[in-house]
């Protein structure tokens, strides 16, 4: 058990409530070029994460919002999720996770690809 785990009451809210579908599997799709090319020396937080692939990450969060929303249930952002998590601001977490040089899949078939994209970037972000 992560120190800055917390408890959610459904698996909706789990499912849904989950600041890592954004801020993984989207940044890794939108760079699968460079994945591929990388060898396994691909650091998401330092490559991936510019301001046009960050806002792709946001994009989402209306529909995430919506289905809550229908749902009754409190709709938390990516942002505060992730402060909530990581026990920090992002904005600091996010320049620590590029100095210490966080690595991404190393391959298009990691299950950042694999499994959180069809199972739910792509849900979240069809029409």
């Amino acid at each position: 058990m992560y120190a800055t785990a917390f408890v959610m009451d459904t698996v909706p809210e789990v499912a849904l409530c989950n600041a890592s579908i954004l801020l993984y599997p989207i940044p890794a799709l939108l760079r699968l070029c460079r994945i591929e090319l990388s060898n396994g020396e691909f650091h998401v937080w330092h490559e991936a994460c510019t301001p046009g692939v960050e806002k792709a990450v946001a994009a989402p969060e209306g529909k995430i919002a919506a289905i809550l929303r229908a749902l009754d249930f409190p709709v938390p952002f990516c942002k505060i999720l992730f402060e909530k998590r990581y026990a920090g601001i992002l904005d600091e977490k996010r320049t620590l996770f590029r100095k210490i040089g966080s690595k991404g899949p190393s391959k298009s078939t990691d299950r950042h690809i694999s499994e959180d994209v069809p199972g739910v970037v792509a849900p979240v972000s069809s029409p």
